[in-house]
């Protein structure tokens, strides 16, 4: 058996993916008059509705790997920071770092997608005068790279 994609030759979108054993003649059985059945090629993934048809070339979208959650131990989630962002965290007497701290240390394991990690991290740089206030424990451009895993330059 083939797979085809059934391609509304009106609008050039697959509407459908149906296997024959041979290519129908004419409209496939059971869709519209403006519809045309297209051989998929072998190999071809992801989601069909993202498929187009331009008459001559059905249009695969490469599907990009799954993005999996970045998952670190205590240890290697403060290697993130660098030695003087460290050394103020630890020695901060700020009550919401010391518990974040606190928190991080007995986890297990740190999942930097965690809304509370995000949250935590994002504290750490918010300044002592922004409302509201912060440690400022660390600068505002490193959040973002401490929750993308990326190790201090």
């Amino acid at each position: 058996m083939t797979q085809y994609a059934i391609v509304d030759a009106a609008s050039n979108s697959v509407v459908n993916l149906v296997d024959y054993e041979s290519a129908p003649t004419g409209a496939p059985p059971g869709f519209g008059a403006t519809c045309i059945a297209v051989p998929v090629p072998a190999g071809a993934a992801g989601n069909w509705a993202n498929w187009s048809w331009n008459g001559t070339i059905l249009s695969i979208p490469a599907t990009a790997a799954p993005t999996l959650p970045v998952v670190l131990t205590f240890l290697q989630f403060m290697a993130l920071f660098t030695a003087a962002e460290q050394d103020a965290i630890v020695a901060s007497t700020d009550t919401q770092t010391r518990l974040f701290l606190l928190m991080a240390t007995g986890a297990g394991v740190i999942a930097l997608a965690n809304p509370e990690v995000i949250t935590g991290v994002n504290y750490l740089a918010t300044l002592p005068g922004a409302s509201p206030p912060g440690p400022g424990l660390i600068a505002s451009s490193r959040p973002a790279q401490i929750l993308a895993g990326q190790a201090p330059s």
